[in-house]
């Protein structure tokens, strides 16, 4: 019914999804119990790394289209790891928010290129 590439691709999204999802479950707890941000801490993290991404989502597809899309998914996901590792370090609110734009900028790179190299593909 389906050819194994659009298989593979489901199955992508589906993991990919799943793991955001658990990952921003347990990075809400950190940074509540283990952080101890207030409230206004939360939005902050929030608004800059929503800022990364509107900022840094043009450049990343020029990238993913102009260099590779494959490349482009491997810089998001090394810099996403950055990110997600730096989380686990550090208590400061500025490097927390620091790490969270790391992962906003991963997030950029990796937002689209994967449709985009699957598209390619079929």
């Amino acid at each position: 019914m389906y050819s194994d590439l659009t298989t593979a691709f489901l199955r992508w999204a589906l993991v990919r999804a799943a793991l955001a999802r658990g990952w921003w479950l347990a990075t809400a707890l950190y940074l509540v119990v283990v952080a101890d941000l207030s409230p206004f801490e939360l939005v902050l993290i929030g608004v800059f790394q929503g800022l990364t991404v509107l900022i840094a989502e043009v450049p990343a597809g020029v990238f993913a289209d102009a260099v590779s899309r494959r490349l482009a998914l491997v810089v998001a996901h090394i810099v996403m790891s950055a990110g997600m590792a730096m989380t686990g370090f550090v208590t400061a609110f500025p490097l927390l928010v620091v790490s969270q734009c790391l992962w906003g900028l991963g997030w950029a790179f990796s937002s689209g290129a994967d449709v985009a190299w699957i598209t390619d593909e079929l």
